[in-house]
């Protein structure tokens, strides 16, 4: 039995408490003894399969197969095993975009019955997430084919149910209140998330956008400082005298990226993007705002200091060549995340011998750059100099 999928490893979790519990001190000494046994492979043999592991194993196989009717067959088998396996339904929905959607509500609602069934806390219960991934699921399609009145109810509705809010309903309810122009209660739901919105780019970017366009001028000029404090690589938006549409659109639909990094703004910006690419005002407005804040100064790793005002015509003349194309055409920053890649292309790191005067460990020093960048340059070719 595999133990890949997330779900099966909270599944075993909570079977050896259930088993073995009373055998320890505390919860986190159960926990603890679990991963010991996780970490040295032998979780299988404290732990017995169930239905729902199994079906969920012939789903995660199901993925790897090229053959539409094996595939097929494994699904079904994995709903034989477990009903309410929602993802293996959701493999075998076909048809038209309109036929899928309708499918995919119709099945919503026979996940929502067996929901009701469970505890209803949310997210941490591990038998209520099928269920929560499914309406997540469809409320993001209904979003992005521009049913945002229907999106929105799934949204509000997942957003109560899981006070940790573990999918990012709370983005999209955002993103909505802003397609719609309803300025107050994206007012009210950025001032009632448990953690400072004023530090997430992404509840901030819609918020603002609103706020500009109902003319909410004054909170709109606070909430940009916000963003210029929270994310400093606001200045990539701000290259050119019209929004980058090739970035925008190029990072908007990355599934993986970093809170406050330019892809989560990329992300923001497209989830609204109906609202923002019909409105000139708007960028020619934030590009004011922009090139009337206070010089930025950023350092690199020989801490020389490099300061510039506000994203200048001069210096987004400069720097127009760290574009999301231009990157992508420099063989030694193949693959290297966006982020990190203008880093290095700023500091004139775009060539395999440019590296050799720095050491991995000076580089890790550097903002933006990771152990995966690292990883990334050296299968690209890269040899860094020695300590």
């Amino acid at each position: 039995m595999s133990f890949g999928n997330d779900d099966n490893i909270f599944r075993a979790l909570q079977q050896f408490i259930d088993q073995y519990g009373d055998e320890f001190e505390n919860i986190e000494k159960a926990i603890e003894a679990f991963m010991s046994f996780y970490n040295k492979g032998n979780l299988e043999n404290e732990i017995e399969s169930t239905p729902e592991m199994e079906s969920a194993e012939l789903l995660e196989l199901s993925m790897s197969i090229d053959d539409e009717k094996q595939r097929k067959a494994l699904l079904r088998e994995a709903i034989e095993l477990w009903p309410e396996n929602w993802n293996a339904h959701l493999e075998l929905i076909e048809g038209t975009l309109v036929e899928q959607i309708k499918q995919i509500r119709e099945l919503e609602i026979k996940a929502f019955h067996k929901w009701e069934e469970t505890d209803q806390v949310g997210w941490i219960n591990y038998e209520e997430r099928p269920y929560l991934r499914l309406k997540f699921m469809l409320a993001v399609i209904l979003f992005k084919q521009g049913l945002l009145e229907e999106a929105l109810e799934h949204f509000e509705n997942l957003y109560e149910i899981d006070e940790m809010d573990s999918l990012g309903a709370r983005y999209y309810i955002m993103s909505i209140y802003c397609r719609t122009y309803d300025f107050e209660s994206a007012y009210e739901l950025f001032s009632d998330v448990p953690y400072p919105a004023s530090e997430d780019d992404r509840m901030i970017i819609p918020l603002l956008v609103v706020a500009v366009l109902t003319n909410k001028l004054t909170y709109a000029k606070d909430l940009f400082l916000d963003l210029e404090e929270a994310n400093d690589n606001l200045f990539q938006l701000f290259m050119d005298d019209s929004w980058p549409m090739d970035l925008i659109l190029g990072f908007g639909e990355v599934d993986h990226f970093q809170m406050n990094s330019f892809e989560s703004i990329a992300v923001a910006l497209n989830d609204i993007l109906p609202v923002v690419v019909s409105s000139e005002y708007l960028f020619d407005w934030m590009l004011e705002e922009y090139e009337a804040a206070e010089p930025h100064e950023r350092v690199n790793v020989n801490e020389k200091v490099i300061s510039f005002t506000g994203a200048s015509k001069q210096y987004r003349a400069q720097t127009n060549q760290f574009t999301y194309k231009s990157y992508l055409e420099i063989p030694v920053l193949a693959d290297v995340v966006h982020n990190a890649a203008v880093t290095l292309q700023e500091m004139g790191l775009v060539k395999v011998e440019d590296f050799s005067a720095y050491t991995e460990k000076e580089l890790l020093a550097v903002k933006h750059i990771g152990p995966q960048t690292i990883k990334q340059l050296k299968a690209n070719g890269v040899k860094f100099k020695k300590k």
